[in-house]
């Protein structure tokens, strides 16, 4: 009853509809199809498709000016009936659905008729409802600026799926204690004997299946499959992988630790080396100040004897000058008739006078031999200074040269231990996707190829499970952004998927570019580049029988194939699928 109640037809009140759009639940989605939900921004409308098309559809109001609502491919990271937001003073968000962490969702919210959210997607309170019992972790969402819908489409390029086959292995066996200990990946027993498989069990199957011939068997996704070849062979084949990447594991960190030694012992070389040289170049700077403050001196000094020789010439001068004055009174007194006691007085005055000025010769010659003595010093002590700055040069030269040769010598020590790191660091890599690629094998798949980085990448249940280089043709040219969706099988084979594809970018041509001026063969194939369809971006892409494979093995109905021109974007992370924000 309660579920009845939720997929009810929800009837807009006359001012809703007025204000541009109705809200309609037209069925109930069908059982097992994946649903996706598809948000137009420029509409402000939202719909709901699954295999069979439109499910449901409703206004919303999302974004405003200076919190607008990314677009881009989306999945459900996070379900809760009652929410309030930590951004917003606690604001309530009834029914929410978070599509990123850093804090977009759809929940049910006041609708004015017009773009009036912080980013987030506002829905009606009732729509909201049945949009949450709808909808699960992991249903796509995709926001864009024009609505865009799911179409039926079949491509040569896509992939079928593996046969489910008939059990050739060991019956499943109760885990015994000790039996996930034995396996190289610590733990994963448990996981195989959850997929009916133990680890034992799921080596020697994979070994059988090695061991067999190729079959001519039908063309899977352009890949040739062994006849043979099915999702149970597959699992027992991951579990062999885990086996493989465990051992290689173990002499990758043998490797990885003599180089590590190796390039300690050097390291603490060099740094003892570099604490030498840091030492003496720390004194230069003292030294180097000391010499400056005896250039100061030395112009002190200079600059005190000069003043005073300049002092004592017009000294000199006045004491001349005195000294013939002197003499004028002298001559005068001589043939003066003044009383005879006058005369000596006076004559008195200027023996003290020329006494006084004596004297005062004297210490001039006195204070000149401590001014020029003072000087001299000072030129001794700059050439000590410099000699000493000079020879700490020399130390930093020769302490320079020492760090150098450790500093060589440890080149090739640590190419050694960058091979031996990056190896271990690829094979830890290849150790945990053949983990997540047991644990998650059941689950959808979703698979991304970006131009940017020439990479393709599978992820399950939130983890990385598969990553290889592909090439993509015309590798300038916009391939635009796809998003083709397995719906369901289509008949009971389960090998033949039914496809769905949404293009989120024009597919209307780019301009030509301008050729070359040395009218390059690669220029010239720019030009003939496709425009960037669906098909034209399945076409596109070259990847190894290899990378096929794999893919091919974990195709089911709710695996995804995403195609753009962008990397996954940074909120792809812990938790979530792949998140693609192509450009506008």
């Amino acid at each position: 009853m309660a579920l009845t109640a939720a997929f009810a037809v929800v009837i807009p009140e006359p001012a809703e509809a007025r204000r541009g759009g109705y809200t309609r639940i037209i069925r109930q989605p069908a059982d097992g199809s994946p649903l996706t939900i598809v948000v137009s921004l420029k509409e402000q409308r939202l719909q709901v498709f699954d295999s069979a098309g439109l499910v449901a559809q409703s206004p919303i109001s999302s974004g405003r000016p200076g919190y607008s609502t990314p677009t881009g491919v989306f999945t459900i990271l996070q379900k809760n009936r009652e929410h309030y937001s930590n951004l917003y003073g606690d604001a309530p968000m009834p029914n929410m659905q978070r599509i990123t962490w850093s804090g977009v969702a759809l929940h049910a919210g006041a609708l004015p008729g017009y773009p009036a959210s912080h980013g987030c997607i506002r829905l009606p309170y009732g729509f909201s409802r049945s949009l949450f019992s709808m909808t699960q972790l992991g249903t796509r969402v995709v926001v864009n600026n024009n609505m865009v819908e799911p179409e039926p489409f079949r491509h040569p390029m896509l992939f079928a799926a593996l046969p489910p086959g008939e059990a050739d292995i060991p019956p499943p066996v109760r885990p015994v204690e000790g039996q996930a200990d034995s396996s190289a990946a610590a733990g994963l027993g448990n996981v195989s004997a959850m997929l009916g498989v133990t680890p034992a069990a799921a080596a020697e199957a994979a070994m059988r299946v090695a061991a067999r011939p190729m079959g001519s068997g039908p063309d899977v996704g352009n890949a040739k499959v062994p006849q043979q070849r099915t999702r149970i062979m597959a699992t027992a084949e991951r579990q062999a992988a885990i086996d493989e990447s465990a051992a290689a594991i173990k002499g990758m960190e043998a490797v990885h630790a003599e180089a590590a030694d190796h390039i300690a012992e050097v390291n603490g070389r060099l740094n003892a080396a570099r604490q030498d040289l840091k030492g003496a170049r720390l004194a230069l700077p003292q030294l180097k100040r000391a010499a400056d403050h005896a250039k100061r001196e030395i112009e002190k000094a200079e600059r005190r004897l000069k003043d005073f020789i300049q002092q004592q010439t017009r000294e000199m001068s006045r004491m001349e000058a005195r000294e013939e004055q002197r003499m004028k009174e002298h001559l005068a007194d001589a043939g003066s008739d003044l009383a005879s006691e006058v005369l000596l007085k006076r004559a008195d005055e200027r023996s003290a006078a020329h006494a006084l000025d004596a004297q005062q010769r004297d210490e001039a010659a006195l204070t000149e031999s401590r001014l020029e003595g003072a000087y001299l010093d000072a030129i001794h002590d700059l050439e000590l200074a410099q000699r000493f700055v000079s020879e700490q040069d020399g130390i930093i030269e020769r302490r320079e040269t020492r760090v150098q040769e450790v500093a060589q010598e440890l080149i090739g020590v640590r190419k050694a231990y960058a091979t031996a790191r990056n190896a271990l660091d690829a094979a830890i890599a290849d150790h945990k996707r053949a983990i997540a690629a047991l644990k998650q094998f059941a689950k959808p798949a979703t698979v991304f190829v970006s131009r940017r980085t020439g990479k393709l990448v599978i992820r399950q249940g939130y983890e990385e499970v598969y990553a290889a280089p592909v090439k993509i043709t015309f590798p300038t040219s916009r391939i635009g952004t796809h998003v083709f969706t397995a719906t369901r099988f289509a008949d009971r084979s389960e090998t033949i998927l039914d496809w769905q594809a949404m293009t989120l970018t024009s597919v209307s041509p780019e301009l030509p570019q301008r050729a070359h001026r040395n009218g390059s063969d690669a220029a010239e194939a720019e030009e003939l580049a496709p425009a960037p369809s669906a098909g034209n971006a399945l076409e596109r892409i070259e990847m190894s029988d290899e990378t096929k494979m794999r893919i091919v093995e974990l195709m089911k109905p709710g695996s995804a194939f995403i195609i753009s021109d962008e990397g996954a974007s940074p909120e792809t992370g812990l938790y979530t699928d792949i998140i693609v924000q192509p450009r506008s």
